[in-house]
């Protein structure tokens, strides 16, 4: 008997081609797939073998599905096998925290159905690493959360420094009635200096919600450390030591305060978190380094020169190495939830790059970590200030339209500004200011106006007045504003722009120069 088996022979060669092509699609495919039966590996493709950090895929089959999710994860996918076998419903799709061979974690989404697979029932899941997508949705929320928080910050200025500005105001007034030595006016004295202290830290909120570059002059760092550590000291527990090596003759670097006490703080702050549980030491130390040549400068790639090295070390757990690289990463953290933004070692990282400076770590597991800063010092030195040769302060009689929606400010303006000799008339909005100088426009010599008032801004205000008297000089003053700044109103006709809280000196000098047409101290 003879058959054509031609049809059949074709048909085989057609399946096992087919075969073929599934098994190199498979073989091939970005994504992991692996099949399994009674919830373990029998197959894993090359994509899902590297995805979970093994050499091959002998490694993974045989063994249970859930040994490569992490243990918080495996409950959730037995209760899924147990509601299959009994017939319950269950989502094709799932999230699960995957872990590597060599413990990493990353974040999966697995897609499952049930096949036949050699003669026996299985299931087949395509298996995907959505870690960057999650890192990258994070990051925005981030992101987005920092940006509400800028925004936030900024109304908070705003009105804090109101606040702060009769104090400052009332308090220096005060004092020139006081005589020198007197308790009173030592009292006063504190009182000021808390203030000021309160208007720096605002200055700060403010430049890290307008991401504003700061200005640079030269400055001793040493006082900065030691004013940081003061604060510092009263916000961290006993059971942290802190030891200080400030050198008091090291020469200045060209930065701003705001910024250096930045670092100081982050740093710090990073130091104790290290060491909360325990107790141990912080170190900070502050000297002069001399890079001729030598084993460091290659270590850290430093050019030749002359630096201001800052320190800071801790006695804490150290930082693992597996990580170490990735600590001046934005928004990467290791505390836990609400207790960092991951922003610090960014924000001191960035500060000392804009310098021209180095930073470098050394750290050791259960020994500690020790932060080195270099910035390069100063070609100028610090111009000496002393209070006992302070000019007078300059003093005049023209006639001064005070505008401000706060009655504090304008009570506390006014009482400055007279004393200085000047003829005011104070406004308490900016609708009540546009009256008054309407009624005689050609009887004031100077305006001063607040910025954010309702109604009309100082801004707008400001553009009002100059339609009927361009020549007018205006001074605007703001405790922080989005809509106007420094160059927008100056390219609009106004004179100057003062950040509130004012001091009197600044007030009066400011005064002066917009009255005698000079131009502003470079």
């Amino acid at each position: 008997m003879i058959e054509d088996i031609s049809d059949r022979k074709l048909a085989e060669q057609a399946a096992r081609d087919m075969e073929e092509r599934n098994r190199l699609i498979i073989e091939s495919a970005p994504i992991g797939i692996r099949i399994a039966r009674e919830a373990r590996y029998v197959y894993a493709n090359p994509a899902l073998v590297k995805m979970f950090g093994y050499a091959t895929s002998d490694e993974l089959v045989g063994r249970p599905v859930e040994s490569s999710y992490i243990p918080e994860d495996r409950e959730m996918f037995r209760q899924r096998q147990q509601d299959r076998l009994m017939g319950k419903p269950i989502p094709s799709s799932y999230e699960v925290m995957g872990l590597k061979k060599n413990g990493g974690r990353f974040d999966l989404v697995i897609w499952s159905s049930h096949i036949d697979y050699e003669g026996r029932p299985a299931t087949l899941s395509f298996v995907v690493d959505v870690s960057p997508e999650k890192s990258l949705k994070n990051k925005l929320a981030q992101a987005q959360k920092m940006e509400a928080i800028g925004t936030l910050a900024g109304g908070i200025a705003h009105d804090f420094n109101n606040i702060l500005m009769p104090i400052l105001g009332y308090a220096e007034m005060t004092m020139d009635y006081l005589p020198d030595g007197s308790k009173g006016k030592s009292n006063l004295g504190g009182i000021l200096k808390a203030a000021r202290r309160a208007k720096d830290l605002v200055g700060q909120i403010l430049t890290l919600s307008r991401q504003a570059e700061a200005a640079r002059h030269p400055l001793q760092v040493q006082l900065i450390i030691k004013e940081a550590l003061k604060l510092l000291r009263a916000s961290i527990p006993t059971t942290i030591e802190i030891r200080q090596s400030i050198s008091p003759t090291c020469r200045p670097v060209m930065a701003d305060p705001t910024q250096i006490h930045q670092i100081i703080m982050n740093l710090c702050t990073n130091a104790y978190h290290s060491m909360v549980e325990n107790g141990g030491i912080l170190a900070v130390s502050l000297s002069e380094s001399d890079f001729a040549a030598g084993e460091l400068i290659s270590k850290l790639d430093i050019p030749e020169g002359r630096y201001l090295r800052l320190s800071v070390s801790d006695t804490g757990h150290g930082i693992s190495p597996d990580i170490k690289d990735r600590i001046f990463e934005p928004y990467f953290t290791t505390k836990g939830q609400g207790e960092g933004t991951g922003l610090g070692l960014a924000m001191v990282h960035g500060i000392v790059q804009n310098y021209g400076g180095y930073i470098n770590v050394y750290s050791e597991l259960g020994a500690g970590t020790t932060f080195n800063i270099f910035l390069p010092l100063a070609e100028t030195e610090v111009a000496p200030t002393d209070p006992k040769v302070l000019e007078p302060l300059p003093r005049g009689k023209e006639r001064i339209l005070l505008v401000d929606d706060e009655e504090q400010i304008v009570q506390m303006m006014r009482q400055m500004l007279e004393g200085l000799g000047y003829s005011v008339n104070a406004c308490f909005g900016s609708l009540d200011a546009l009256e008054t100088f309407w009624a005689t426009p050609q009887e004031i010599d100077l305006v001063i106006t607040d910025q954010t008032m309702p109604n009309m801004t100082g801004g707008e205000l400001a553009q009002m007045i100059l339609e009927v008297r361009p020549d007018l000089p205006i001074i605007l003053c703001t405790g922080f504003s989005e809509v106007l700044n420094e160059e927008g109103a100056k390219a609009m006709g106004i004179r100057e722009y003062l950040m509130k809280p004012l001091e009197k000196r600044k007030v009066a000098q400011t005064i002066r120069r917009v009255l005698d047409g000079e131009k502003p101290a470079e």
